[in-house]
Parts: C-alpha cells; sequence; structure tokens
C-alpha cells in the first residue's frame, strides 16, 4: 500500500528544470505572440487598402468603368512632356472612343498641347464627331463641375466647345495629316523666296536653321517631346520630320481598346528616359 501510494505522488519540477526550460518557453511565446501581431497588422493594412480603393471609387469620375487617381500618378513620373503626339498607322474607329480616351487621359496628366497625326486625313475629316465625343469623356471622367473649368480647341478648326467659365485651362488638341506637312513646306518656301526678293533676307543666311525656324513659327506650339507610333508599321509616315529630331518616339501595338494603365506606362518610360540632345 505503502509502495503504491509513492507510486502515485507527482513530484513537482526542480528548481534546476525551472531554470533550464523557462527561456526556451518564453522565446516560444515570444515568436507566437509576433507571428500573430503580425497578422493582425497585414489584415488591417488590407482593409485600409480596401477602404482607400471604395473610396476613390465613390468619390472620382471614371472611364471605362475604373476610377483613377490621376493627381498621384503625376506625382509618381519626375517629367511630363509639353507636347504629346499620336501618330496611327492602322484604322480609326469611326467612334472615336479609343481616341477620345486618349485626349483625356493627357488633358487629365496636365500636358497642355496634343497632336493627333493620320495620313490620310481621317481624323480631320471627323473632326466634329471627334469634338464631341471629347466633351462627353472630359464630363464623364472629371464631372461636369470641374469639366466647366477645361477648354479643348481643336486647333485649326472653327470647331471648338467651351463650358461656360471665365478663365478656363485651355488644352490645345491639333489634328495633322500628310497634307499639312506639304502644305507648311510650300508656305515657307513662299515666305523665304518673298523675303529674298524685297531684301529682307541675304542669300548666306538662307540656311537649314532659318528654315527650321521658319517652319516651326508656322504651328506656333512646341516640338513633340513624346510621340507615340501606333500600328505594325515603324514609321512616322510623313509626321512633321522638322519637329521630331529631338522627340522620343515609342511605338505600341495599337490605339484600339488601350487601357489607361498601357498609357500611363508610356508616359513612364518617357520618364525614365534620358534625352542627351546627341551628345
Amino acid at each position: 500500500m505503502e509502495e503504491l501510494q509513492g507510486q502515485s505522488e507527482i513530484k513537482p519540477p526542480s528548481a534546476h528544470k525551472l531554470v533550464k526550460y523557462f527561456p526556451q518557453f518564453t522565446l516560444k511565446v515570444f515568436h507566437m505572440v509576433v507571428k500573430y501581431t503580425l497578422k493582425y497588422l497585414l489584415l488591417i493594412l488590407t482593409l485600409l487598402a480596401e477602404c482607400r480603393r471604395v473610396y476613390y471609387f465613390s468619390t472620382k469620375q471614371f472611364s471605362g468603368g475604373l476610377g483613377y487617381d490621376y493627381e498621384q500618378d503625376m506625382g509618381n513620373l519626375s517629367k511630363l512632356p509639353r507636347h504629346m503626339s499620336f501618330v496611327i498607322n492602322e484604322d480609326v474607329t469611326t467612334d472615336y472612343c479609343d481616341i477620345a480616351n486618349l485626349i483625356v487621359w493627357t488633358i487629365a496628366m496636365g500636358i497642355p498641347y496634343i497632336s493627333l497625326y493620320d495620313r490620310h486625313g481621317i481624323l480631320k475629316a471627323g473632326e466634329s464627331r471627334l469634338g464631341k465625343v471629347i466633351k462627353q469623356k472630359v464630363v464623364k471622367t472629371f464631372g461636369q463641375k470641374k469639366a466647366q473649368g477645361i477648354d479643348v480647341v481643336l486647333k485649326d478648326s472653327s470647331y471648338r466647345y467651351q463650358n461656360g467659365i471665365t478663365y478656363p485651362k485651355k488644352f490645345c488638341v491639333q489634328l495633322l495629316s500628310e497634307e499639312d506637312g506639304k502644305a507648311d513646306i510650300i508656305s515657307t518656301t513662299k515666305r523665304i523666296a518673298a523675303d529674298y526678293a524685297d531684301n529682307n533676307i541675304e542669300e548666306k543666311n538662307i540656311n537649314i536653321d532659318h528654315i527650321n525656324k521658319s517652319l516651326k513659327a508656322i504651328e506656333n506650339i512646341p516640338d513633340p517631346e513624346l510621340v507615340v507610333q501606333f500600328g505594325n508599321i515603324y514609321s512616322l509616315n510623313g509626321y512633321l520630320p522638322w519637329q521630331t529630331r529631338l522627340s522620343e518616339i515609342l511605338n505600341f501595338k495599337t490605339h484600339k481598346k488601350i487601357c489607361y494603365s498601357q498609357y500611363y506606362n508610356l508616359l513612364a518610360r518617357f520618364s525614365k528616359c534620358d534625352q542627351r540632345f546627341g551628345k
């Protein structure tokens, strides 16, 4: 009986064992606390990110069903072009929605000069329709109130819309075709010939620099710093060669169904480009 009693007694752990295993136990508890704390923080950050996305979704206007923080995107780029040009080397869709998206996104980036070039002048022929689609896109993207501060001018055309504010922010959209380049050359040649006939310029001063300045004076807008060429033909197809000597030229497969992230990626590539101007 006494033997059974002795066997059933449970001896408490000795102080030596407690000292030995206490650090290991404490370390395991610490690891568990850190592990679950990190999981909790990750969950909180995920919820905050989702709340932020929902906030922008509910407070901003959208293009193509998506909301974008244009100001934040602008801040992420080290530089932006002052004049951005699009060369369309493919069929232009008659609804002009994709073209209008490119223009509205460029406006959202604060780029004041935009030019559209297609060799055969399809965009110029559909100028009135394009202007209306742009207006609809501007209102849809920025909202009616903010759109009142945006004035889009289709340069050298009779179509112009302004949404009734005294001092709107103006954006110039230039529609170009192969004929514009030819007409500019003819006009410049006539002007130089007239100046020479009137003794306003000497023959020795008629050089490449003078011709270049005369050609630029016709358009009265800065040279495009970024030219995006759409289509499988890697050519500018007659787009104002004297204005693109220092332009960064990027190619993209098509303008059809282009999304904002693809457009923004083109600006990001330009932003990272180091233009050395022949040095």
